[in-house]
């Protein structure tokens, strides 16, 4: 038969025998007084607080008369601190999902950004404008935040060049974002090819044209873009043709 050791045995919960009902609880059904737990458990501790309120039941009305306001801080503070109790029980169970469910975490963000798209601008905005002076990092972390930007392109060219064609927009007073999903999608449709000249990649690259320009008033949405080269597109300019 082979030996067990205390090696092999599994991690027990910390706590002790209770002084009153004589029963093993663990560290957290005791409470704390005067810095020190309780040698009688909260069950115990609760059962004997309830048998002694229902003896001196008058005589307990009366001293909370007569120590109104001081009952009703100490039940302030009591609410107060059961609430700061619950809502770090919140923060580590939402902390814990996020670890265990990062993409369910970043599909959640995006849809609520995309259904709330005018309250995130709005609080962006304000926040830009209340902390502008304090947005400066040190000359340490500007530098880390360029190198982690461009290393952040050379990884993501798509992404980048989304982001660029959604600022263009921004400026010549046009609205409206692709992502690079759907320009990858775009050019699944069409086989990957220039719709001008008909070549195809990984012989060309495909850039992204506007069907109405931007200066014209064209929108910058996927169902204004067509993908063509890089010569076809500079060849077009700021003509409106459409190729599809």
């Amino acid at each position: 038969m082979p030996i067990i050791t205390d090696t092999d045995m599994p991690p027990q919960p910390e706590g002790k025998i209770c002084s009153k009902c004589g029963n093993w609880r663990p560290s957290d059904s005791y409470f704390f007084d005067r810095g020190k737990r309780r040698a009688d458990c909260s069950g115990c501790n609760k059962a004997q607080s309830r048998a002694y309120h229902a003896a001196h039941r008058t005589q307990c009305i009366e001293n909370r008369l007569a120590n109104i306001e001081e009952c009703r801080a100490y039940g302030r503070r009591a609410a107060k601190q059961a609430y700061a109790r619950h809502q770090q029980r919140i923060l580590e169970r939402n902390r814990a999902w996020r670890a265990a469910n990062p993409d369910k975490k970043r599909a959640s963000d995006r849809n609520y950004v995309l259904s709330h798209r005018e309250d995130v601008q709005a609080r962006s905005r304000a926040y830009y404008t209340a902390n502008k002076g304090k947005r400066l990092r040190p000359p340490a972390n500007r530098e880390q935040h360029r190198l982690y930007e461009r290393a952040y392109r050379q990884r993501h060219p798509d992404r980048r060049l989304a982001s660029d064609h959604a600022r263009r927009a921004r400026l010549s007073g046009s609205y409206g974002a692709f992502t690079a999903e759907q320009w990858e999608q775009l050019k699944a449709r069409y086989d990957r090819r220039c719709l001008c000249c008909g070549l195809q990649e990984p012989g060309i690259v495909l850039t992204r044209d506007h069907v109405v320009p931007l200066k014209h008033g064209g929108l910058n949405t996927i169902e204004n873009i067509q993908p063509l080269c890089g010569s076809c597109n500079s060849r077009k300019h700021l003509k409106h043709i459409d190729y599809r």
